[in-house]
């Protein structure tokens, strides 16, 4: 979001994701994982090509957010999925999915609280967006835990197996 001052902009917007994982077996290797939010608005204006891209949050608690969870110096915004998926072709009442790449996958946690945060792909990369006189925005909506029902709560689904040990055997014929 812009300000009228050339080259000035107001507002970012970031969302935090978190997923209980810590029933996955500490033991299991995961091979894939999706993550699938429910977009219930969007807009772009002026702001044309602008992304969404899934990067790692840090919030400090895991059961309520505060303002300084949403500072910069608390993500790390090296991609976790696998492409980005522009504004325009976000779809409205209904999942959309992110495949995560190694780094996504590797932010599993097994053992606790597995943690995402949803960015512009401007914001990911550190690029200010080509700025003109004219307003400008890009967002999208989505639901969260919170909303009433669970029918479109953000999900994580992870492809996992156990890790099968080779035991080398020597056939002596």
């Amino acid at each position: 979001n812009r300000t009228t001052a050339a080259d000035t902009w107001q507002t970012i917007y970031r969302s935090i994701f978190l997923f209980d994982t810590s029933s996955l077996p500490d033991t299991d290797s995961i091979s894939l994982a999706t993550l699938s939010f429910y977009a219930t608005a969007k807009a772009e204006n002026a702001m044309t090509g602008t992304t969404v891209s899934i990067v790692k949050a840090v919030p400090a608690s895991n059961v309520a957010l505060v303002a300084s969870d949403y500072n910069i110096a608390n993500w790390t915004m090296t991609q976790h999925n696998n492409s980005d998926i522009a504004i325009a072709y976000i779809t409205l009442s209904a999942y959309n999915d992110f495949a995560l790449n190694a780094t996504g996958l590797s932010n599993i946690s097994k053992t606790g609280i597995t943690k995402f945060g949803g960015v512009s792909g401007f914001d990911r990369t550190n690029t200010a967006p080509t700025w003109s006189s004219s307003s400008q925005y890009a967002y999208v909506q989505v639901d969260f835990a919170d909303q009433t029902g669970t029918t479109t709560d953000p999900k994580l689904v992870v492809v996992h197996s156990a890790v099968v040990a080779f035991t080398p055997q020597i056939i002596i014929i």
